[in-house]
């Protein structure tokens, strides 16, 4: 008898063949020695298992179509570290393994099909299907390439022939779904059905051929998986091979029993536990926060999806009336998830999945309430890519409601290919007559698709003369994308370079529209914000991603429309007496009045595009809030008190991937992430407090989280598991022991605290790596980094080498790595696995507990706050801050810090005072017991009275000093008052002036600015901040060391390009771009209409310059008045007339107390025709402005009454008395 032999060495691996004749040219018995070794572990620390045998290979066929196959003689045996070898197996499993079994070959001497026993166990079946892959081969010369069977549905193998030595290796696997499986309860980037991909899977395979045949193979292979730095192995030596259906129910049923191992709290029991929920008699003993959550948490906790589980829970879809709401609405949207994940799985049949989709259309179609749409809508959405056209449908049908079909554009399933795109999107994206919105969601399903750069080129050039809201959106996107890589944008982001230079901002005014990116590379955090609005934004979409390779992604859609400044406010009828401006109207022959704008609220919260949550609010549950109430019921919380105990147990994020070794044997890869949050504690508040509302925290927050990820294998012979796990977790503690008291009419608000230094607090994180057997005799032991010391004054604790807080703090600085994970805490937990390998820290370490009682008290206080039209603002505030002890009597102060903050704008002109004064009498320099730093600066324009409704900045002059010094004694900040040390305080003075210019329609701004400084050696604040001597802001002022400094610096700019002289000397030139008004002197409506608060009618003798920009010809007036601008709402606010005397005339909305009046001339009185060039006219009531210049009259309007106006200022329609 011949003994040949095969040594193999491996990890996961598929496997290759063709010509069966090369391996075994005779028609006889060939016996090899067989000897295996699968370990589980990290580097020089494993635990593993051996299999030993004689493999018996009979070839009897005359035309190589099938081959027996038979081990004998089987010897196993099991290695840990604490344990050392131990050799035993189980006398059945051994008999079936030795069980023989045939190869079926084809003409090209691959394996077809493998023959064993019927009733055969799965992993027997497995094993001896891992071992049959390697016996097929293909021979060519040099190096080649060839797809063959292999243990997942088929592999690329890469031959390189040597002569008699053939070496082949795994390039890539197509994996089926019964051969690699994963799941998550969590949504994650990857398809199900694949493996994770932070592991790496190769084996290598050396054929030794003679004329003889086979006479020696040697397999290598590996597999491992990286998780934060450390890589866990599994070494095997054997085959792998794809699961074959006449087994898939057993391994699927294998599945089944690890996901409930792993999968204890909801998984497995899911259905059971929701409906024992869900009758009736029970629900009511439940809370609805409880059946919510579980439902909502449902589709990202199940592993096994199957369409008789859909069938089964579809009741959650269509709950009765008896329920809350909320909880059906939660039903329909996480019946819609489950049914997508299932598609997504491949578990449901097409008609019935036809029936689903169908039944959300229809349930959309049918349902009267805007609410019930939207849900059943946002179910559709969720269904996939597989609903497209239902949500195509929706999104071109112009005869829709305009929000439904918003929703069915943004983040909803739809197909992401280029030309399907732009084939739906592109028609409402040129529509002139569509909203805005529409538009611009439109713009976002384009650029998130494929495009081709001619497209792109297209787009561009198309709106750079569209409305200026595109030019805003594709500006910002544009720009953002200069520096972000945006996964969501990957193809456009190679076309933006050719573009970039040619964007500009279209107009400040459009500052509510924009579509800003942070991203770094492919695989980091991205955070994307989308608005749309004019001014303000009307849509506002966030989507965040926490990055890695499994990225988690969650996004927040609003829309708020018609919340306008009078609605919050809550102005009822009876406050307006509207009455006259009415029969104006009427007399104008104004018929058609308009009504406000209806409110409209829509929050939808998305979980990878699949919606969680969504809400609509009218008008009616707007109006039906009442700030009021809710302050009451706060009030009465803290007045009464109450006591706190709240756990919060999180659903475990759970990770299960299991694929096949080379010996056929099961690998299995878990991941988990288990958290606790507690708060307990108590509020209470004293009800005989009087007008101050004042309680007290005594309130402990905890948080605990575990993270464990586990590789491990099975010894089915052994009945042995062999695993090695990486264990991070970390405990915080923070105790809230302070009290607040809040003063109304005093306005301040005060936070007392007890002993703040000797409260508890501290955060504690550790790590470790630990190797275990579960066998006869089991193991457990911990890898350790095998070098020892004695030094303690490290602040960890449990490492075999203690390292101190620097050393930490280096080691992360200067460490790159990158974070896979999906939350958090996760990441604050992984970063200390980075630089130790079992170890852990405490922060702070132990300290000895204060004896004395200490208190800090922190106190804010309001003062009194002036508006006075709308250029007028007067402001105070104060802040102090004590640290003293409680048991002196004199409540000695250890530190004491008081501010105060005084800012007045009247007009054009500011002026600000802020002093802050210190206190430390236990300082260690006497002089500096006591230290002020003091600032002023006032601020003067030499605009005119009308710069408010010019286009150019106006030239200006300020000062701005800055005054500090330290002392034995307490001084003010009194310019007057006579202080000793004279000599060492430290001043530093700016006086500046602006003058710009109108050099035809550019502005050119020229700044100068003389610093004046004084002992600026002993400003020892900036040497504590960075800018002491030799950084560049002492370059600037000149020299620190100098008891005088005296420098002139002059900036000047011009489109975009600033430059900057210091005394004379040479000229240093930057790109400011759209900061350069940030220089100029701006009045407070200038800002307003900057930013599109305010909008501009400007008539003249024959034109009038709309709201809108535009400018149409004024008719002549025939009438003795026109109506020139009004609200024309059916609750007017304003009526503004032009009279034939050249007049203009204003009528507001009379509310208490509140008339229009004449800022400039005294004989002007309310609702007399204006005449008097230069008169500015102000209704506070209203907010509306208007000036009377020589041949032209301004008028300046809020623009939240855009949605109302009439008149000539806001279209061509001409209301008059004729």
């Amino acid at each position: 008898m011949i003994y040949r032999c095969i040594l193999l060495f491996a990890v996961l691996a598929p496997a290759s063949a063709t010509g069966i004749q090369m391996l075994f040219p005779d028609q006889k018995q060939y016996n090899y020695v067989v000897k295996t070794n699968i370990s589980t572990g990290v580097a020089h620390r494993n635990s593993y298992w051996t299999l030993e045998g004689r493999l018996v290979v009979l070839v009897d066929d005359n035309y190589y179509a099938t081959v027996q196959f038979k081990l004998e003689d089987l010897k196993t045996s099991v290695y840990s570290y604490n344990t050392g070898f131990s050799s035993y197996h189980t006398p059945e499993a051994a008999r079936e393994l030795e069980e023989p079994w045939k190869i079926i070959y084809q003409e090209n001497g691959f394996i077809s099909a493998i023959q064993h026993l019927p009733h055969e166990r799965v992993w027997v079946t497995n094993i001896k299907r891992a071992i049959s892959v390697n016996f097929q081969l293909k021979k060519d010369a040099g190096s080649y390439t060839n797809e063959e069977p292999c243990l997942y549905e088929s592999c690329v193998m890469v031959y390189s022939v040597q002569g008699n030595t053939i070496k082949k290796y795994n390039s890539y696997q197509k994996a089926s779904m019964t051969s690699q499986t994963s799941w998550s309860s969590v949504p994650w980037s990857g398809d199900y059905g694949r493996g994770v991909p932070e592991n790496i899977a190769t084996s290598q395979r050396v054929y030794d051929l003679d004329e003889k045949g086979l006479n020696c193979l040697n397999m290598k292979g590996l597999f491992e998986y990286i998780v934060d730095g450390h890589v866990l192995t599994v070494t095997t030596e054997s085959v792998e091979e794809e699961l074959q259906k006449s087994n898939q129910m057993g391994y699927e049923e294998l599945q089944h029993e690890l996901s409930c191992e792993i999968s204890k709290y909801m998984n497995c029991d899911v259905s059971y536990t929701l409906k024992r929920l869900l009758p009736g008699d029970l629900k009511d003993n439940i809370e609805d926060a409880t059946i919510l959550s579980l439902i909502r948490k449902l589709p990202f906790n199940i592993a096994n999806h199957s369409q008789a589980l859909l069938e089964d829970m579809e009741t959650i879809s269509k709950l009765g009336l008896d329920f809350p709401q909320e909880i059906r609405h939660a039903g329909i949207l996480s019946f819609a998830i489950m049914v997508s994940h299932c598609v997504e799985a491949m578990k449901v049949k097409q008609d019935y999945f036809d029936s689903i989709l169908v039944k959300y259309f229809r349930m959309y179609s049918d349902c009267p309430q805007y609410l019930d749409r939207l849900i059943w809508l946002q179910g559709l959405c969720s269904l996939g890519y597989t609903s497209e056209s239902y949500i195509r449908t929706i999104y071109a049908d112009k005869t829709r409601n305009r929000h439904e079909r918003l929703w069915a554009s943004l983040a909803c399933g739809q197909d992401t290919r280029g030309y399907n795109v732009l084939e739906t999107s592109l028609p409402i994206l040129m529509d002139d007559n569509e909203h805005i919105q529409l538009r611009i969601s439109a713009l976002h399903a384009i650029l998130s698709s494929g495009i081709r750069e001619s497209d792109f080129l297209f787009l561009h050039s198309w709106i750079s003369t569209s409305r200026p809201e595109l030019q805003r959106f594709w500006y910002s996107t544009v720009k953002s994308l200069e520096s972000n890589k945006f996964p969501k944008y990957r193809t456009i982001s190679d076309y933006i370079p050719f573009v970039s230079k040619d964007v500009v901002n279209p107009d400040s005014s459009l500052w509510g529209t924009n579509n800003y990116i942070v991203s770094g590379d492919e695989l980091s955090g991205w955070v994307q914000v989308m608005t749309v609005g004019n001014p303000a934004p009307t849509l506002a979409a966030l989507s965040v991603s926490t990055g890695g390779r499994r990225a988690y992604q969650a996004s927040v859609y609003i829309i708020a429309e018609g919340v306008q400044f009078d609605k919050v406010r809550k102005w009822k009828q009876s406050d307006l007496k509207v009455d006259n401006l009415l029969k104006i109207l009427e007399r104008l022959n104004v018929r058609n009045l308009k009504t406000s704008e209806e409110v409209h609220i829509d929050v939808v919260i998305k979980i990878q595009d699949k919606t969680v949550y969504a809400t609509h609010i009218n008008q009616t549950r707007f109006e039906s809030w009442n700030g009021y109430d809710l302050t009451k019921s706060i009030t009465e919380f803290l007045r009464f008190g109450s006591h706190i105990n709240q756990q919060i147990a999180y659903y475990p994020i759970q990770i299960d991937v299991n694929v096949p070794s080379d010996l056929g044997t099961p690998i299995r890869l878990q991941s988990s992430v288990v958290t606790f949050t507690s708060l307990r504690g108590n509020l209470t508040s004293n009800p005989d407090s009087g007008l101050a509302l004042d309680w007290v925290n005594d309130l402990h927050i905890r948080h605990q989280a575990t993270i464990t990820t586990a590789l491990s294998t099975i010894a089915p012979l052994l009945q042995s598991e062999h695993e090695v796990r990486v264990q991070r977790s970390a405990v915080a503690h923070l105790p809230i022991k302070f009290n607040v008291t809040m003063e109304q009419y005093a306005k301040s608000i005060a936070l007392t605290w007890l002993n703040p230094f000797a409260q508890r607090a501290g955060f504690a994180i550790h790590s470790w790596i630990q190797v275990h057997m579960d066998a006869r005799q089991p193991d457990l032991y911990t890898v350790s980094s095998g070098i020892t010391t004695d030094d303690d004054s490290g602040i960890f604790f449990d490492c075999e080498r203690k390292t101190s807080g620097a050393e930490v703090v280096e080691k992360y600085i200067m460490s790159k790595f990158m974070s896979y994970d999906l939350f958090p805490t996760k990441h604050i937990l992984n970063t200390i696995s980075r630089f130790i390998t079992s170890c852990g820290v405490i922060i702070p370490p132990n300290r000895l507990v204060g004896g004395e009682d200490e208190m800090v008290h922190v106190e804010f206080t309001l003062g009194d706050i002036v508006f006075q039209k709308v250029d007028k603002i007067e402001m105070e505030f104060d802040f102090m801050l004590k640290y003293y002890s409680i048991n002196d009597p004199n409540k000695q102060i250890y530190l004491k810090i008081d501010s105060n903050t005084k800012i007045k704008s009247a007009g054009r002109n500011l002026f600000i005072k802020w002093f802050l004064y210190v206190n430390q009498p236990y300082s260690l320099d006497p002089k500096k017991k006591f230290w002020k730093l003091c600032y002023t600066q006032k601020d003067t324009s030499h605009a005119p009275s009308d710069q408010d409704i010019t286009i150019h900045p106006s030239s200006y002059h300020g000062t701005s000093k800055i005054l500090y010094q330290t002392s034995e004694e307490y001084n003010q900040c009194n310019p007057n008052e006579t202080r000793p040390n004279e000599s060492i305080e430290t001043k530093l003075q700016l006086n500046y002036k602006g003058t710009p210019k109108n050099n035809r329609g550019t502005i050119e701004r020229y700044v100068e600015v003389d610093i004046l400084g004084e002992n600026l050696h002993n400003f020892d604040l900036l040497h504590n901040l960075g800018y002491g001597v030799k950084t560049p802001v002492a370059q600037l002022l000149g020299s620190f060391d100098k008891n005088k400094i005296n420098t002139t610096s002059v900036i000047k700019e011009k489109d975009g390009i600033a430059s900057i002289r210091v005394n004379g000397g040479v000229e240093v030139e930057m790109y400011v771009g759209g900061l350069s008004w940030l220089l100029d002197s701006w009045t407070a409506m200038q800002l307003m209409r900057r930013f599109g608060l305010y909008r501009e009618c400007r008539l003249q003798e024959s034109t009038v310059q709309m709201l809108s920009g535009s400018v149409e010809q004024l008719q002549p007036l025939q009438c003795s008045e026109s109506l020139v601008l009004a609200d024309c709402s059916v609750s007017p606010r304003f009526v503004i007339l032009r009279k034939q005397d050249g007049g203009i005339q204003l009528y507001d909305g009379d509310y208490p107390s509140k008339n229009a009046t004449s800022v400039h001339s005294s004989k002007v009185t309310d609702y007399k025709s204006i005449l008097e060039v230069g008169t500015k006219i102000l209704s506070e009531s209203t907010g509306v402005v208007m000036y009377k210049r020589l041949n032209e009259n301004v008028i300046l309007l809020p623009s939240s009454y855009m949605h109302s106006v009439c008149g000539e200022c806001a279209g061509h329609t001409t209301y008059n008395n004729c």
